[in-house]
């Protein structure tokens, strides 16, 4: 909670030497990064959920296959997205054939 404020307070003293079209590009920008983290969860995380919840662990391993497959290139692309605990557990996962 500290920490929090402590940011708040920093970023409100560096508001105060920003001109009036910078803080609104920053204003700008802030809105753009709240966007794209919304549309993330709310595309991402569904379809995600769909796909990998019901096939990751199919009996048919060109399935399987299919979906590490995706999993990696989504990765590749996104690694701030899929390089997390939350996603990084569906490699074991769909690599443990039992």
């Amino acid at each position: 909670a500290a920490a929090t404020k402590q940011t708040t307070k920093t970023k409100q003293q560096q508001q105060r030497h920003l001109t009036p079209k910078a803080q609104s590009i920053q204003h700008q920008m802030e809105d753009v990064q709240r966007t794209m983290q919304d549309l993330q969860e709310i595309v991402v995380g569904p379809i995600i959920q769909g796909v990998f919840m019901h096939r990751y662990r199919d009996s048919n391993y060109h399935i399987r296959t299919m979906c590490i497959q995706s999993l990696s290139h989504m990765s590749i692309q996104r690694p701030d997205i899929f390089i997390t605990n939350k996603y990084l557990k569906y490699f074991g996962w769909m690599l443990n054939d039992k």
